[in-house]
């Protein structure tokens, strides 16, 4: 696995958990960890993607993980995996923005919340089946 920099994601806006840079499709298929993976065991995990307008902006998966930006550099290699996410995975694709989504991800105790706070702000989010 490959992460970047924390500095690098820091001045990305979507970083103080830390961010991993890889592939879309490779994000949303990584096994939880212990400790999510006994919490989510019954169920598959919602997965979503969040819209600005006709603009993926956000894959999101209901279950902790990393939180991944598309736009961060390569990692250092060696670099020590930054923690998990408390409450979700996520995938990053635009980095204009990863700003402002880390402030209303920042603000949410939980994905319920974190959706309500995207939502009033104008993101659309849908459910991927």
């Amino acid at each position: 696995m490959r992460w970047s920099l924390l500095l690098v994601v820091s001045l990305l806006g979507f970083a103080s958990c830390g961010v991993e840079k890889r592939p879309p499709e490779a994000a949303a298929s990584d096994a939880p960890s212990s400790a999510a993976a006994s919490s989510h065991a019954t169920a598959s995990p919602r997965r979503l993607r969040v819209y600005k307008g006709d603009v993926l902006e956000l894959e999101i998966v209901d279950r902790p993980g990393p939180l991944v930006s598309n736009a961060a550099p390569p990692p250092v290699p060696g670099s020590p995996p930054p923690p998990p996410h408390k409450f979700l995975t996520a995938t990053a694709f635009v980095a204009a923005d990863e700003g402002e989504l880390r402030k209303l991800l920042d603000a949410s105790s939980s994905l319920e919340e974190f959706l309500g706070k995207l939502r009033a702000r104008g993101f659309r989010i849908e459910e991927v089946p």
